[in-house]
């Protein structure tokens, strides 16, 4: 019984550490993480634009400058959206990380200038 306890707590070791390969076409977690970063920082300021019509007018051509910069486009981020949807643990890590990513900055915009030349 004891020897079998071990092999269990060895295979969880084994394919709890391994890493997840994503299917073909679906972007990184890595890639994810900063698209859907720079997509919130794109809406953050997107509803800072009081003029509804004017948002509507630019909103797609900001989010074309994210999916650009990442060099990828709309059909294979909306295939990783799904991919990582129907995955929502890691997509609950993946948004803790960009989170904490944010908490960092806003930490960091709110110390004193002096402090941050240091």
């Amino acid at each position: 019984m004891k020897r079998l306890l071990v092999l269990f707590g060895l295979l969880i070791l084994l394919f709890g550490c391994s890493s997840v390969q994503t299917p073909e076409g679906v972007l990184s977690e890595a890639e994810m993480k900063a698209i859907l970063k720079d997509i919130h920082l794109t809406e953050a300021y997107l509803n800072t634009i009081s003029d509804l019509d004017s948002v509507k007018k630019v909103s797609s051509g900001y989010y074309q400058m994210v999916l650009k910069k990442h060099h990828t486009d709309l059909k294979q981020f909306e295939k990783s959206l799904k991919y990582y949807a129907k995955n929502p643990v890691l997509l609950d890590s993946m948004y803790s990380q960009i989170n904490a990513g944010f908490q960092k900055k806003i930490q960091e915009a709110s110390k004193p200038i002096a402090d941050r030349i240091k």
